[in-house]
């Protein structure tokens, strides 16, 4: 990873990762794969997972998507 970004900087590191990498350690997608992974997660037996979005300006809509109404 550090030869890939000392290469081709964000965008270069961003290649290197395997797509099964990000789909094994995060819950990422549109809105609605975010709710149904977490959801798995949940039936998995996880009990409190733990939330934060990938850039500052997503915040409000983690928020929106799992705070309790």
């Amino acid at each position: 990873f550090e030869a890939a970004f000392a290469a081709g900087g964000s965008e270069g590191l961003a290649q290197a990762i395997p797509p099964s990498w990000i789909e094994g350690l995060t819950a990422s997608g549109t809105p609605g794969e975010v709710v149904q992974r977490v959801a798995r997660y949940r039936e998995a037996g996880v009990t409190l997972p733990i939330l934060r979005p990938a850039a500052r300006h997503q915040t409000s809509r983690v928020i929106d998507l799992f705070a309790p109404r």
